[in-house]
């Protein structure tokens, strides 16, 4: 079904039938591949009334589902479930439509039409990047690579025994199978002095001042630090290639300081404001929560990469992006799908929303730079030389623009990368520059630059 030829919404009413039992629905065929533990089945806040994306484009809501805790839609007292003095707009179960009850039986069409457009649509069917995919992509030629230092900060445990880079590795290479991908682990045992300095003034354990000044919050420490000395930890790949760099501290909740609770984040460039470097955090006590490195690798790796939440966006007519809160609080209901992007940890994969949304941002960025690419080729005086490229190039442009209209995402991204491949060899023979990486960034979605977006937290 995962090439079905458009996005369905089923909204699903049991309430009414003479059989009708109260009901929540549960996934469990998934554990965290470090620690075993299921949230699935141990976790009575995820229990859901809504999912989709696994191996379909359909995406069902049960209106006649809960009570349920993820989306609240059980609290029907009250208004300000965050306590910001903001009332928080959330989607009752459908016995609650009533003359008298929480919501009038009028407001039922309005609300199906949000849920469909503020979360079917613009989280899960056609969710904005959060950065734009095609600063990754690697050049003709060079892979895709996830590198891993692993900076031990807690003497009595190993992060290394807490992240299974396989799993990673085949995570990423099922999601993009278009690149050659690479994996690759460091481990500082114990962390360096410098590292370990960099990362308590960080946590504001350590009052100092250090790069963060220049960028006025001690946020940036981790950014500007590791940016000015990358060399040191990230060694030199191929002159192609795309290089990840995620910085994963294996600490204690002692140490974390101020960035206590946080699993993870994929930070911004703090001057550019696009994609840098991710930073992540587990503690002996995260473990016993569930979580290990390696989800979290994934999930912020695939921020690091282009993908957003299911549960914050952007909607392209009124031009605002919103999250889970205040009028848009029901956004949460968009974590119920099939997704390691989530916050539910469900899923250890990227789903088909996430495979349709990917393909079609590569693809458009490689038909883009090949479009710009031809124009210069064209204008060369020994541009016939190249000829048997160019052919090529537009022979493999027309199989991804026909895969599209098909709904074939991934021949369309891959059609497309192999165009522009084409075309990147021309202009190398012809000696012209290929465009540049930088040239089509997109802010990030919902961000102003240097906030270091987003952030995991662990609970229990």
């Amino acid at each position: 079904m995962g090439n079905q030829k458009g996005y369905t919404v089923v909204f699903i009413n049991w309430y009414s039938r003479p059989d009708f039992n109260f009901h929540v629905y549960t996934k469990t065929d998934e554990a965290d591949p470090d620690t075993g533990y299921n949230f699935g089945a141990e976790r009575h806040s995820r229990k859901m009334i809504a999912w989709g994306g696994s191996n379909s484009r359909l995406w069902f809501y049960d209106l006649s589902a809960g009570p349920e805790a993820w989306t609240n839609n059980w609290n029907v007292d009250d208004l300000d479930l965050d306590g910001n003095g903001f009332e928080d707009y959330r989607m009752p179960p459908i016995w609650e439509y009533s003359a008298g009850g929480f919501r009038d039986p009028s407001a039922l069409s309005t609300d199906l039409g949000w849920i469909t457009r503020f979360v079917g649509i613009n989280l899960l069917f056609t969710s904005s990047p959060l950065y734009d995919p095609m600063v990754t992509a690697p050049g003709v030629g060079g892979d895709k690579i996830i590198h891993v230092n692993m900076l031990e900060d807690d003497p009595a445990s190993l992060g290394t025994d807490w992240i299974n880079m396989a799993e990673v590795k085949s995570r990423f290479t099922k999601f993009e199978p278009y690149y050659d991908w690479q994996t690759n682990l460091v481990d500082y045992n114990p962390i360096d002095a410098n590292a370990q300095r960099a990362f308590r003034i960080a946590t504001d354990l350590l009052p100092e001042d250090d790069c963060w000044n220049d960028f006025f919050t001690t946020f940036a420490e981790l950014f500007c630090y590791f940016d000015q000395n990358r060399a040191t930890y990230i060694p030199d790949y191929g002159g192609a290639d795309y290089v990840a760099g995620i910085y994963a501290f294996n600490t204690t909740t002692d140490n974390l300081g101020s960035m206590g609770g946080l699993l993870g984040f994929a930070d911004d460039n703090w001057v550019d404001g696009t994609q840098s470097y991710v930073f992540e955090f587990d503690t002996e006590d995260y473990r016993s929560f569930g979580y290990g490195f390696s989800t979290t690798t994934i999930h912020e790796a695939g921020h690091h990469f282009g993908l957003s939440h299911p549960h914050d966006g952007y909607d392209s007519e009124y031009g605002f992006d919103y999250g889970p809160g205040d009028d848009f609080y029901f956004a949460w209901s968009g974590d119920e799908s099939n997704t390691i992007m989530h916050y539910m940890d469900l899923s250890t994969s990227f789903g088909q929303f996430d495979q349709d949304n990917m393909y079609r941002y590569e693809m458009a960025g490689y038909l883009n730079w090949s479009n710009e690419l031809l124009g210069s080729i064209l204008a060369d005086p020994n541009a016939k030389s190249v000829k048997k490229n160019i052919e090529r190039a537009n022979e493999y442009a027309g199989k991804a623009v026909e895969s599209f209209n098909s709904w074939k995402y991934l021949n369309a991204a891959s059609n497309a990368r192999r165009a522009y491949e084409e075309l990147s060899k021309a202009a190398d023979q012809l000696g012209i520059s290929t465009p540049s990486m930088n040239a089509m960034r997109i802010a990030p979605n919902g961000d102003a630059p240097h906030e270091g977006e987003p952030i995991r937290f662990p609970d229990n």
